[in-house]
Parts: structure tokens; sequence; C-alpha cells
């Protein structure tokens, strides 16, 4: 057993749990206050508009008012987990039984839960159709398993990210990567959502949709299959050759519209191999933000910040040739289809289902709707709708950061008022102890208190736990040596004093520490009196 793990027995069980068990209570209440204010922010002032779902406000305008918000809500389940993980190592010390890693995957859990429960709230108020808690964890998961595994993967591949890229270890991080993201282009991960309940072989009905508009289009895909999804929507595999539709889509939209929304998938099926080597770029270009580690301890931070730079640089790029996919896609299915009119019928379902505006921010993958509609030969009623406010989101997404920050600041600094060494009290160096920043000296000065009320044998794993963890030579070596002494344990007093005597050399400077071990090791073996102290500076 080392020397801490004989000390941590010594100690209250809480401080090895209590530090890790407050970060994550504060990952999830701190993280679902940030998501809260930033909504907020996100409907201040049109709250009214945007949740109302009376017929006196058209669905796009809605749609437009609440759009940064939900906005917002989205990015916050994505920026709110990384902060927390990011900082984890902050409430792990010597003592804490969790380890940094591990402390910050269930931070992670922690800040995503407290910020998905925010957005579950806003999507219930937003969106025309009920959406159940069970539903929407079921959408959750499609989503992260099928639709967008791209994130997930990342994370996992951040977590085992090696130390260098240019070693075996590096090597085989790479083509992992490389091997996954090929996988998840491909539609592989199907076969996961299938065993977990959430993607289905189609219906008789998709069946019979599919095949007609395959037909029409002369391009059959590899399979098809029915995801278990509250948003109304549909998606395309062009390395896999797959097809998905949702089972909201299936609800709301009408046999010729499914067709429409087919025909446009299949357009993404017969795309060029360059344009599917560009979606495999693309997805590789998140790869950097995974690569934290190898490239900080490569390049410092600045270079890991042009990397990053340079990829988001990429990838907005070939958003615009994604766009005109999009755009061929729509050109096909209207080909196939006639006149274009259920494709806009059925475009317009979808964005109004989702409550997405008519008219988003620009460099999105796909087309405003309003210009899609147009497109098609079928022009919206309504004159064309603002864009939703950008100033909203900027400024809602610094109020979570900001008040994330200084609650976790604030936090990881209370233990700093905890007054360790001024009472004989141990409590508030315990306290020190069950964050981050505690260690050395909070250990040798509650083995003081203990030596002081005559728990020698306390007092010695303390002070050799104490002495482990200091960056310099120790006074507690000094301390253990005399402790030693008069337990008489000569020997293991004489090793002591020499591992202090080699600190000393290589770090000069504590010279009294060891004169003071020394003098006491001369006498050995004493009589059990108490032993003449030296405070140390």
């Amino acid at each position: 057993m080392s020397a801490l793990d004989q000390a941590r027995a010594l100690l209250p069980s809480w401080v090895g749990w209590a530090g890790p068990a407050t970060y994550l209570l504060m990952a999830a209440l701190v993280s679902a206050l940030g998501a809260r204010l930033a909504t907020a922010i996100g409907l201040a002032g049109q709250g009214k508009s945007a949740e109302s779902k009376g017929a006196e406000t058209h669905w796009a305008e809605r749609a437009r008012l609440a759009f940064p918000a939900r906005a917002l809500s989205a990015v916050c389940l994505v920026v709110l987990p990384a902060f927390w993980v990011a900082f984890a190592h902050l409430w792990v010390g010597p003592l804490t039984l969790w380890s940094t890693q591990g402390l910050g995957i269930a931070a992670g859990l922690a800040a995503l839960a407290g910020t998905a429960t925010m957005h579950f709230r806003l999507l219930r108020q937003l969106l025309p159709n009920p959406l159940t808690l069970r539903y929407w964890l079921a959408g959750m998961l499609t989503l992260a398993i099928v639709i967008r595994p791209i994130l997930p993967i990342a994370v996992v591949l951040a977590l085992a990210a090696p130390e260098s890229l240019w070693t075996g270890a590096g090597a085989a991080w790479v083509a992992s990567t490389v091997a996954l993201l090929a996988l998840a282009m491909s539609g592989v991960s199907l076969l996961i959502a299938r065993a977990l309940g959430l993607a289905h072989p189609p219906s008789k009905r998709l069946q019979t949709i599919v095949a007609a508009a395959a037909e029409r289009a002369g391009q059959s895909p590899r399979a098809t299959f029915e995801l278990r999804w509250p948003m109304v929507n549909a998606a395309a595999f062009p390395m896999g050759g797959v097809l998905v539709f949702s089972d909201a889509a299936l609800r709301t939209l009408e046999d010729d519209e499914l067709e429409a929304i087919a025909a446009h998938e299949l357009g993404h099926l017969s795309e060029p191999r360059s344009i599917r080597a560009l979606r495999m770029v693309q997805a590789t270009l998140w790869v950097p933000l995974a690569a934290a580690r190898p490239i900080v301890a490569a390049y410092d931070v600045a270079g890991y910040g042009v990397t990053v730079l340079a990829a988001m640089a990429a990838i907005l790029w070939l958003r615009r040739v994604m766009r005109r996919m999009e755009q061929r896609a729509d050109a096909e299915a209207r080909e196939q289809v006639g006149d274009g009119a259920s494709l806009a019928r059925a475009l317009e379902k979808i964005y109004q289902a989702n409550a997405v505006p008519a008219v988003g921010w620009a460099r999105g993958t796909h087309p405003h709707l309003y210009d899609r509609l147009i497109a098609a030969g079928h022009p919206p009623a309504y004159p064309r709708p603002k864009a939703p406010s950008r100033i909203r989101l900027y400024v809602g997404m610094l109020a979570a950061m900001i008040v994330t920050a200084v609650l976790l600041i604030a936090a990881t600094w209370a233990p700093s008022y905890a007054a360790c060494g001024e009472t004989e009290d141990e409590w508030p160096c315990l306290v020190w102890l069950t964050s981050g920043y505690g260690g050395s000296w909070e250990l040798g000065t509650i083995g003081e208190i203990r030596e002081t009320q005559g728990q020698r044998s306390d007092a010695i794993v303390l002070y050799r736990a104490a002495a482990e963890l200091a960056y310099e030579p120790s006074p507690d070596l000094a301390r253990l040596v005399a402790l030693l002494v008069l337990a008489g344990r000569c020997e293991e007093a004489a090793a002591t004093a020499e591992q202090l005597k080699q600190q000393v050399a290589h770090s000069p400077g504590a010279e009294e520490h060891l004169a003071y071990a020394q003098a006491i090791l001369a006498s050995c073996p004493l009589s059990l009196s108490p032993a003449p102290r030296v405070e140390y500076q």
C-alpha cells in the first residue's frame, strides 16, 4: 500500500469523493443555469411571439424569432460540457478517488444532462407537435449515433489521443480515426441504432414510395431505414448508399411529398466520387479538435489555434460545395416529381414542423427554404422574412460562458477560505484536500495536529505522504525522522534522513531540515519523550 493510500485510510472517507461529487453537481446545475440564461436572452423581448402557437403569427415569423434561442440551446449542448471536461483537473487532488479523465467524462455527462434538460423544455415550447421525454431521448440518441456521429467520435478520440502522433501509438490513433470516420460516413452506425431499437426496416408504405422514386431516378439505395426521431427529416449516406427517414416524417408527410423527399435523397446517392471524397475530407477536418493533446505538445497552444482556424476555414469553404449538392438534389427531385409542387409542400411542412425559419443564417449547408420554394416554382405567399438575430446568439453564448466561469472559479477557490493550520482543527485542511489544490502542506499540517494529540503512528503516515507530494525538500521528512527515532525505528529514520540528504543535494536551500534530522538521528534510539520542535518557515 502506498503512502497516499495509507494516509487516505486515516482520513474521513468523504475526503476522497466530496470534491468530485461537488464538481459533478455544479456541472449539472450551473450548465442548466447557463443554458437557461442563454435561451432566455435568445427570446428576450420576443418571448410571447416566439412561444405563441396562435394563428395570429405566421409560423415562419415564430420560427425566426425563436431561432436564436434554439441555436443557443444546441450550442450549449456542446460548449458547456466541453468547458467542464476541460477544468476537471482542478478538482482532482492526490487523495481523490477519481482520475482526471474519469471525472472529466462524468462531468461532461453531468453538464450534458443539465443543458439537455433546458433543451428539451425549449423544444416542447417551440415545436408544434407534442414531444414526450422518452421520445426526445430516443431522438437525441439517434442524432448522436446515426445523423451526427462525428461529434461523439471526436470526443472519444480526444480522450484517447496520444502525446505524439509520430509514434506507434500515434499511428494507431490516426488509423483508428480514419476507420471510424469512414464507418460513420457509410452509415454502419445504423447497426448500433438497430440493436438499440432506434432504427427499423422500412414499412410497406415507405418501401413502395422509395421504390417508385428509385424507378424514376434510375438509382436504388442499398438499404432504407426508419428512425425513431421526433424531427421531420430524411437523410442519405452517399458512401454507403443508404437512405433514412424519421418516423415523424412518415406521420407528417403525404405519400407524394415523401416521394419528393426520397427523390431528393436519391439525388445525393448519385453524387460524383469527387464529392464523396470531399465529404470524407469534411469529416476529417474535425479531427484537429480531437488532436489537441499531441498538437499542443508539439507546437504549443498557438500552433493548435492556427490548426483549428485552418480547419474551420476549410469546413466553411466545403459547406459551399455541399450547398451546391443540396441544390442539385432539389433539381433532380423537381425533375422526377414533375412541377415541384409536392417537393415545395414537403419542404415547407418539414421546416414548419421543426420550427426552422424560412430564411436562416448565411453559410449553412442547406439553402434557405424561401429560395428553395422559389426554385421549385412555388414561391411562398408571404413576403421574404428577415434572418434571425445574430446579436442574441453572441450575447447569449457570452452570458452563459461568463456565468459558468464565474461560478466555477468561485467554487474552486472556496476551499482557500478554510484556515488550514490556524487552529488545532483538522476540518479546514480536510476541506482543502477535497479540491485539486490540497496536497503536501495540508497533509503535513494534519500530521502535526495528530502528533500534538499523541497520535504518533498517524503522524508518521501523514508526514510520509506529505513528503511524497512535496516538490522540494520537505520539513515533513525531518519531522518524520524525529518520530521514527522516538518510535525506536532507527533504520527507517536513517533511510529517511538519507532521502532528505539526496533531496537537499539536488535542491540547495533546505539544509536546516537536514541538519535537524541528522541531529535527532545522532541520538537514536531516544526515550519516548517529546522531540524538540523546530518551526520551519
